[in-house]
C-alpha cells in the first residue's frame, strides 16, 4: 500500500528526518528512519512524529488518529505508538489514547482497560523481516481490527442510554390490576419500539471530518443488547400469558358464582 511521496512527504524529509537524526540512543537509526518515513509518507493516518524524553533518554513516538470504517461511517481512533531504543529488535508499544469524552470498552478483544493494544501482529513481530514487520503494516492491521470491533465509545451517549433504560418500567413488574389486556399489549409494542431505538442509538453518526477524532457510542456489545432484549420480551410475553390465563379463569368462574347465587 505504499504511495508516492507528496508535499507531506517532502515536509517529512526536511523536518522529521532531522528530528530523528538527533536520536542517538537508538541501536538501528537507519531502520527507525525507514519505517517512520514510510508510515508518514503514506498519508493513511493523522499520526505525527514526536520526541519524548524519559530521564536521559529521548524516544520517538507517533501520536494522532487512525481512520476506521464501521457500519458505513468513518471514525478516527486516537492512538500512540512508542518506539524503544531497541526498535526494531523489540516491537513498538501501542495504546489507545481516548479523549475525555471517550471510554474504552470492557473486555475488548485487543485493547485492555489501560488502553494497551495487544494484537497478533505485535506478538508475531519478526525484527529481521522488514517486509513482514514494519510500522505501516502494523497501523494497517490496527485499522482492520478496529473496523471490526471499535475500542472506544462516547461517554455522554452511553450515560444517556443508561438513563433511558432506567426510566423504562418493565411490564412484567406491573401489577395485573393496573392494566387490562389492551393496555398490556400497547405497552409491549412500545417497549419493542424503544428497544429498536436504543440499538440504533448505539453508534453516533460520523462527523464528516478527518482532522477531529470521531467516536463510537456503544454501551455494550451487540450480542449483549440482543440477549437483554430477548430476555425482556420473554418476560413481557410470560406476563401476558399469565394475565390471559387469569382472565380466562375469571370468565369460567363467573357463571359458577352466578349459579351458586341462584
Amino acid at each position: 500500500h505504499r504511495l508516492q511521496p507528496t508535499a507531506s512527504g517532502l515536509s517529512w524529509a526536511m523536518m522529521d528526518h532531522r528530528m530523528l537524526a538527533r536520536l542517538s540512543d537508538y541501536d538501528d537509526r537507519r531502520r527507525l528512519q525507514q519505517d517512520v518515513s514510510e508510515l508518514i509518507s503514506s498519508r493513511r493516518t493523522a499520526l505525527k512524529l514526536q520526541v519524548e524524553r524519559f530521564g536521559d533518554v529521548e524516544l520517538c513516538s507517533l501520536s494522532g488518529t487512525v481512520p476506521i470504517h464501521y457500519r458505513g461511517n468513518q471514525y478516527n481512533i486516537p492512538i500512540r505508538i512508542l518506539l524503544d531504543t531497541t526498535y526494531a529488535a523489540k516491537p513498538p508499544r501501542v495504546s489507545v489514547t481516548p479523549t475525555k469524552d471517550m471510554g474504552i470498552h470492557d473486555r475488548h478483544p485487543t485493547v485492555d482497560g489501560r488502553g494497551v493494544i495487544r494484537m497478533a501482529y505485535l506478538q508475531q513481530w519478526r525484527p529481521l523481516d522488514r517486509q513482514a514487520s514494519n510500522l505501516l503494516g502494523l497501523v494497517s492491521f490496527i485499522m482492520t481490527e478496529f473496523s471490526r470491533s471499535p475500542p472506544v465509545y462516547d461517554l455522554a451517549a452511553a450515560a444517556r442510554l443508561d438513563r433511558e433504560r432506567a426510566e423504562q418500567v418493565p411490564v412484567a413488574l406491573m401489577q395485573p390490576e393496573q392494566r387490562d389486556r389492551s393496555q398490556l399489549v400497547s405497552r409491549m409494542e412500545q417497549a419493542n419500539l424503544a428497544g429498536m431505538d436504543i440499538e440504533d442509538d448505539l453508534v453516533l453518526p460520523a462527523d464528516g471530518t478527518e482532522d477531529e477524532p470521531g467516536w463510537l457510542a456503544r454501551s455494550c456489545s451487540e450480542e449483549a443488547v440482543r440477549q437483554e432484549e430477548a430476555r425482556r420480551i420473554a418476560q413481557q410475553q410470560e406476563a401476558l400469558r399469565r394475565d390471559e390465563a387469569r382472565h380466562a379463569a375469571q370468565q369460567q368462574e363467573a357463571p359458577r358464582e352466578e349459579e351458586a347465587r341462584r
